[in-house]
């Protein structure tokens, strides 16, 4: 389990939502549906080694995480579909896409593979 001073950075969940506009129209958007406002977390970023994917012929800058938070009802509900935002320390206003979540072994976090500088 991670100790308090490790979880130094924070972000909030976010969930694609689509809404009616009233003309019959619908748009799509991030929200934050079950209020879970945001979470301290561990960050882990693993080690590049020249791992730059190539689309249509041009490197795509993206980088890899992994974030630890700790379990409770609301972030057990949180899935690939949905999104993280860092809302402080050096990430700020960074998005990063969900790639997987896992319980640790002691059941007491979460850890989430992120993805950030890709399409969402």
């Amino acid at each position: 389990m991670l100790g308090a001073g490790k979880r130094n950075h924070r972000i909030r969940f976010e969930r694609q939502a689509a809404h009616d506009d009233g003309y019959g129209n619908v748009t799509q958007g991030w929200e934050d549906p079950l209020d879970l406002g945001s979470r301290w977390c561990g960050l882990l970023l693993p080690p590049r080694f020249g791992a730059e994917p190539v689309e249509a012929g041009r490197p795509q800058a993206s980088q890899r995480a992994v974030i630890t938070v700790l379990r409770d009802g609301l972030t057990t509900t949180v899935t690939e579909a949905d999104r993280a935002v860092f809302v402080a320390g050096p990430y700020k206003g960074q998005v990063a896409q969900i790639r997987a979540a896992r319980p640790r072994t002691d059941n007491a976090e979460i850890e989430f593979d992120l993805e950030m500088g890709v399409a969402i």
